[in-house]
């Protein structure tokens, strides 16, 4: 099994480096122009070309990819060769990891099998329960603009394409365009990624307790708590690349955990987070903050040999990175990225930032913070678990990122990016049940916890914010499909929300829908006097005209054209 993966993995990298290759040199045969028109005519947006033109990809940047396009063949070309001169012993070096990887794997699944039968079968009910409320809440929950603008730009769009353009989830778009490639183009089908991350998760939890403490029933009620989290009931509804990311994170916080036992893989730890990374755009701040704290660690310890393991890891996860975004960089570049690091904090509502994140994210609550850090430091203190003062301290610092990103960055990152802080909020829980050594009083304490957390996450506002509006978007939709409506005019700017989703609409059902608008600053901007050419109308309520209504709402009315 080791060596056929060998071969499939080498002949895959070989055909990748021929595939770029190729790309590079057609790339250089078309003009300027061509190539805008190609990608234009690709995403169907002809509206895009003068943002196209002066923001994501210019001239220059055009003229810059034709200089160095050679040097990229020559790169790729010797790589290429290179690694067919020297097959044999990258094929012996890919059979000998994938043997540990096998091994590992055959060691956790002993591990899963030598569990009581009592916590293998709440593993099992924890796991059908997971998966019975997410199906639920897919079909319950429209899709929601978030994701029909991903769906349109990206998903809809060839599989390159979010390898190249600028987006937050690239490698979350490229395995759910494969589920769209063999699944019916559905709202539950863009989902479904998410939702079996979610399960890989949940299970990898367990899996990293269980190594980690030696108790099952500690990493049980781990991984129960964190399948019970807001953050975790969310984004295994939302087709996002968080939960990967999640995914990413939590084993690369277990080898962070095993380097302060000086028993973790350099390399591994690496790919873990860059698998992360390119999952999601903003994950950066995880790695920054645990490569930080392990290098002074050890420095403080003066184990420098460990610091160099670090320094090894550090670069090697800077290096893969960087390969994994080269085609985006060259591409449009991050520019599309750099506005949504530009929000401004207050920091007399620094109280309600830590509410803000905690309760949405984790516990239902933001004095969640306050619990889980004076946990930290009151273990971190006692004579009693010092062989954790490590792991406890680094709890300490992931828990008190939101402060310091505030005061140290003045600005405040996209919330998607501190979804790792349910990381040490689960680990805080579980390390805390130790105080009490008995296992049924773990269970009686996370009961009501989970009960909470649920009715708290059901009804919230950060899972419901969107739902009427997204309600609204499909009822319209509908309606549009019975009135075969293929073009609209919005003369509203309260309308902005329902665009994306009408388009994903038409799209799963084949279709196409022409919008323009009469704000001058969107790309979509028509003259109003071109209003007599579509099918629909998009109108304020205070609107004299006689046309037959197809919808309406307090800030909006939409006609259909006789």
């Amino acid at each position: 099994m080791a060596k056929s993966l060998a071969t499939l993995t080498f002949t895959l990298f070989q055909i990748i480096l021929f595939g770029l290759i190729s790309a590079i040199v057609v790339l250089g045969t078309l003009t300027y122009d061509d190539l805008i028109h190609a990608v234009l005519q690709a995403i169907h947006r002809p509206d895009l070309e003068q943002v196209i033109r002066t923001t994501f990809f210019t001239e220059n940047k055009y003229q810059c990819l034709q200089q160095i396009r050679w040097f990229l063949v020559s790169g790729l070309v010797v790589i290429a060769l290179s690694g067919f001169l020297k097959r044999k012993k990258i094929l012996a070096w890919l059979i000998e990891k994938y043997g540990h990887v096998f091994a590992s794997m055959r060691g956790t699944y002993h591990e899963l099998t030598a569990c009581k039968s009592f916590i293998k079968w709440m593993l099992l009910v924890l796991l059908i329960a997971v998966v019975v409320r997410s199906v639920f809440l897919s079909y319950e929950y429209p899709m929601q603009y978030d994701e029909a603008w991903n769906y349109n730009y990206f998903l809809h769009q060839q599989g390159w394409n979010s390898m190249v353009a600028y987006n937050n989830y690239p490698l979350h778009n490229l395995v759910t365009y494969l589920f769209l490639k063999v699944l019916p183009d559905q709202t539950f089908t863009i989902r479904l990624p998410v939702m079996l991350f979610g399960v890989l998760t949940i299970i990898s939890v367990f899996i990293i307790l269980l190594k980690l403490l030696k108790n099952e029933t500690q990493a049980l009620l781990g991984a129960i708590l964190f399948a019970s989290l807001p953050v975790t009931t969310y984004y295994m509804l939302y087709a996002r690349g968080v939960m990967p990311m999640l995914f990413f994170c939590w084993w690369a916080y277990y080898d962070v955990v095993r380097s302060f036992q000086k028993r973790f893989h350099p390399n591994r730890l690496a790919l873990f987070h860059s698998l992360a990374a390119y999952t999601m755009v903003s994950y950066s701040l995880f790695p920054l903050i645990t490569y930080s704290y392990s290098i002074f660690y050890f420095v403080i310890r003066k184990d420098y040999r460990q610091v160099i393991f670090q320094l090894r890891s550090l670069l090697l996860f800077i290096g893969c990175t960087a390969l994994l975004y080269l085609p985006l960089f060259l591409g449009t570049g991050f520019s599309g990225g750099w506005q949504a690091l530009q929000t401004s904090s207050n920091l007399n509502a620094l109280h309600g930032w830590f509410y803000h994140n905690y309760s949405e994210f984790t516990t239902g609550h933001g004095y969640a913070f306050y619990m889980a850090l004076m946990g930290a430091l009151w273990m971190f203190f006692s004579k009693k678990y010092k062989p954790l003062q490590p792991l406890l301290l680094l709890q300490a610092v992931l828990l008190c990122i939101p402060f310091l990103f505030v005061i140290f960055q003045k600005s405040l990152p996209p919330e998607r990016a501190l979804a790792f802080i349910a990381l040490p909020v689960v680990i805080m829980f579980v390390l805390f049940l130790q105080v009490f050594k008995k296992p049924n009083l773990g269970f009686l304490l996370l009961l009501p916890l989970i009960v909470a957390m649920q009715a708290y996450t059901f009804q919230s506002n950060f899972l419901n914010w969107s739902k009427g509006l997204d309600h609204q978007v499909r009822e319209l939709a509908i309606r549009f499909e019975k009135e075969k409506i293929n073009s609209l005019y919005v003369h509203s700017n309260s309308f902005s929300y329902f665009i994306p989703g009408l388009l994903y609409y038409h799209h799963i059902h084949h279709k196409t829908l022409q919008i323009a608008t009469s704000n001058r600053t969107s790309t979509r901007f028509q003259n109003p006097n071109t209003m007599a050419l579509y099918d629909a109308l998009v109108l304020s309520p205070d609107s004299t005209v006689r046309f037959p209504v197809l919808f309406s709402c307090p800030d909006f009315v939409v006609y259909r054209k006789k």
